[in-house]
């Protein structure tokens, strides 16, 4: 949640440690029985090598019980790219470090972060605890995609203005994209590729960044893939909550009267608790629909800050 800075934490870069809990399955892996290890030296060699292999299953059972949240953030691009993230830092260096007689943690990087999940020793054998730093570990997932999903809502802004100004000047009429990505050979969406002769999209930046992350520059405006953990998709019309009240953005088929956009989490307590909208104003609302979520960002289909949702304070404001 955005409006609570605590739950954050500090940011740790190349070196985050949630690519330990932030990885490949599901629900299924805590049905298969953790294994214990003589040495906490072992339990992390054991998840090092599963990290390496990529081993949905056995990642499950070294991390156990207290991990089916950690490992699917709904994002499985940022999920792979952080897991390798880890073990960079890995290789540059790690120790093992006591902090109670039968309690460990792992630190990793330069800077020899310590990771949020302990191991623990029980009946003389070693253990990950994933029940114990499971939530640090979700919070600062969330902390960091809703920042990230906020500088995209006031980035979806400037490219709509920018979009608008760019029609106005070629055609004498400004319209607002009604796509994120241009359908192929057509400049409909506010990114298309870039070819000689042509403007650079206005999202073309942001695009560029995804794409060299490892993420698709196609998007079903159907079945938007996460990006940073959030789903988006454009609203064409306001509510009486906005300020031009109830109205549609389009006529005679072209957005002309305004814009907006929905940002919601891929997976509700996994990589965002907050939904946010944003209008032509440039200002960003939020709401907390609860484990729900995305049933109910289906029925939204206007831009309605009413007073169910808050207002974002942002930097200049």
């Amino acid at each position: 949640m955005v409006a609570d800075k605590k739950r954050g934490g500090r940011r740790l870069g190349t070196t985050t440690l949630v690519a330990l809990a932030i990885l490949y399955g599901g629900p299924a892996m805590a049905r298969s029985a953790q294994p214990s290890f003589a040495s906490p030296q072992d339990a992390v060699t054991a998840l090092v090598d599963a990290l390496q292999t990529h081993d949905a299953g056995a990642i499950g059972k070294v991390l156990g019980p207290g991990s089916e949240a950690l490992v699917r953030s709904g994002d499985a691009v940022k999920d792979r790219a952080q897991a390798m993230n880890f073990l960079q830092a890995y290789d540059a260096g790690h120790k093992i470090t006591p902090i109670a007689p039968d309690r460990m943690v792992v630190q990793v990087g330069p800077s020899d972060w310590p990771m949020p999940i302990p191991i623990v020793r029980t009946s003389g054998r070693w253990r990950f605890d994933s029940r114990t730093g499971a939530q640090e570990i979700i919070n600062r997932r969330i902390g960091r995609n809703e920042i990230a999903a906020i500088r995209i809502c006031l980035a979806y802004v400037d490219a709509q203005h920018a979009y608008f100004d760019m029609f106005r000047q070629a055609t004498g009429t400004g319209v607002y994209a009604m796509r994120l990505a241009s359908t192929p050979g057509n400049y409909d969406g506010l990114y298309w590729p870039s070819t000689p002769g042509i403007p650079e999209s206005p999202l073309t930046p942001l695009f560029v960044t995804a794409v060299s992350e490892g993420y698709s520059s196609q998007i079903d405006p159907n079945n938007p893939v996460p990006y940073e953990g959030y789903r988006y998709r454009i609203l064409t019309a306001s509510g009486a909550g906005a300020p031009d009240g109830a109205k549609s953005y389009i006529r005679e088929g072209k957005m002309v009267d305004g814009f907006a956009l929905i940002a919601w989490p891929a997976i509700y307590g996994a990589s965002g608790i907050m939904t946010f909208i944003v209008g032509k104003e440039g200002v960003v609302f939020q709401q907390d629909l609860g484990p729900d979520t995305s049933s109910r960002v289906a029925r939204i289909v206007t831009f309605n800050p009413d007073l169910d949702w808050t207002k974002i304070e942002t930097p200049g404001e």
